[in-house]
């Protein structure tokens, strides 16, 4: 964590307090953040919100969010809270579904679509399947999803792996020529 902030990252979760400053996945404070498995409600905006007033003045950030559902108070509110962030701030969104099911996260897509500084990457398996199907690669190894995570926030060309030809263009920021590396 170190090599991106010499201050580590913070990690903020929806129904527990945030963890500052982590710099490895030792972190006693970190660890016992994962001690009990997730549970309550999906306050996403609410907490989209808090995290992103703590990154005012700050350089550019890529802030992960994990998800598997939709947020307590509806789609909405979340999707305007996005598109104000990005549009305010240095900030590039990963989203990554932690669910199969595509009823409960398919609505995420809209925004893929719409934002160049926002991905939406599937679970692994789902991912996978899309990337291949496309004919991108003829594997597409958990590194390389990995890598799509990490990147297609900032580039056109690891955002649009698992995207289907014909889809709507994003605006051109961000954008990046070259063909499928794979990791891994």
């Amino acid at each position: 964590a170190t090599c991106f902030d010499q201050s580590g990252i913070d990690v903020h979760f929806l129904n527990r307090p945030p963890v500052m400053g982590v710099k490895s996945a030792q972190d006693p404070a970190f660890v016992q953040a994962f001690t009990a498995p997730p549970r309550g409600r999906t306050p996403l905006t609410e907490t989209m919100q808090r995290v992103s007033k703590s990154l005012q003045g700050e350089r550019g950030i890529l802030l992960f969010i994990f998800t598997d559902g939709e947020p307590n108070d509806g789609k909405n509110p979340f999707k305007q809270a996005i598109r104000q962030l990005v549009s305010s701030s240095k900030v590039r969104i990963q989203i990554m579904a932690c669910t199969a099911e595509d009823d409960e996260i398919g609505w995420l897509n809209e925004l893929d679509a719409e934002l160049s500084e926002l991905d939406v990457t599937d679970d692994y398996y789902a991912e996978r399947e899309q990337v291949i199907k496309l004919g991108l690669a003829p594997k597409f190894t958990r590194g390389d999803w990995c890598m799509k995570a990490m990147l297609g926030p900032v580039s056109q060309k690891f955002d649009k792996w698992d995207e289907r030809q014909g889809k709507a263009t994003k605006s051109p920021k961000h954008q990046h020529q070259g063909e499928l590396v794979q990791c891994g």
